[in-house]
């Protein structure tokens, strides 16, 4: 294996000074917009023909009689108690998991206190 050495790398040029800007050239006075011309539009003019008053009658409401009162005006209807099923008791048990919990941090307790011992000896 033979490891020829790669070409030098051209030198680059040295860039040119830069040019100075010009002064923006400020206008005179500033620029008024003219008012634009609305030519108005062509509308076709013609004659509104006159239409004969026309005259809707309000015809009276109608009326009916007025409906007889049954002898029995309130009907009762039976309300059955739902019937219920054997259904176990439900109820707040939190205790258990308050004695767990427990159990659990006095392990943990106890388990630490013994891996400390363990590493001192």
């Amino acid at each position: 294996n033979t490891y020829e050495k790669p070409d030098e790398p051209e030198k680059p040029n040295e860039p040119n000074e830069p040019n100075e800007p010009n002064e923006p050239n400020e206008p005179n006075e500033p620029n008024e917009p003219e008012e634009p011309e609305v030519p108005e539009p062509d509308v076709p003019l013609a004659e509104i023909p006159e239409e004969p008053e026309t005259e809707v009658p309000d015809p009276e409401v109608p009326l009916t009689e007025t409906p007889e009162k049954p002898e029995d005006p309130e009907e009762e209807i039976p309300d059955p108690d739902v019937p219920l099923a054997d259904v176990p008791e439900t109820g707040d048990s939190s205790l258990t998991w308050y004695a767990m919990a427990l159990l659990s941090a006095a392990a943990l307790a106890v388990a630490s206190l013994l891996k400390k011992k363990d590493n001192e000896d």
